[in-house]
């Protein structure tokens, strides 16, 4: 049984890892073919210079923001999440992911399923061991 119960914490950060991934991936598809979309949505919320800046510099840099936050950070908390699988690097990378999966928020944190698991995965990671 302690086996196992070792399997959890990175287990939760892979699966928190891919929502935070897809998320992003799904987030760069939806700012590339759908911006004005966005911008009109975004008008109801926002001061309508925020909303002209936008428009004025194109899908491009927001398109970036979530490969960074969602995208990357993602990729990192799979990677920190097969690191911790490992009785090596348990400790740094149950930090890790768990850091990771906070930056995420700003890049739609996995729908914040992602995030909430990818924080209890990395406190998992790090207190349980054999």
């Amino acid at each position: 049984m302690s086996g196992i119960k070792t399997l959890i914490g990175p287990v939760l950060c892979i699966i928190a890892g891919i929502l935070i991934l897809l998320v992003g991936i799904f987030s760069v598809y939806i700012t590339l073919t759908s911006f004005e979309e966005i911008l009109a949505l975004l008008s109801k919320f926002l001061p309508s210079e925020i909303v002209e800046y936008w428009r004025k510099v194109g899908p491009t840099p927001l398109a970036a923001w979530y490969m960074i936050f969602g995208c990357a950070f993602g990729i990192f908390v799979i990677l920190f999440g097969i690191f911790g699988l490992t009785n090596k690097y348990r400790t740094l990378s149950g930090i890790l992911a768990a850091s990771f999966s906070i930056l995420s928020f700003f890049g739609g944190g996995g729908l914040l399923i992602g995030l909430i698991l990818g924080i209890i995965g990395g406190i998992l990671t790090v207190l349980l061991k054999d």
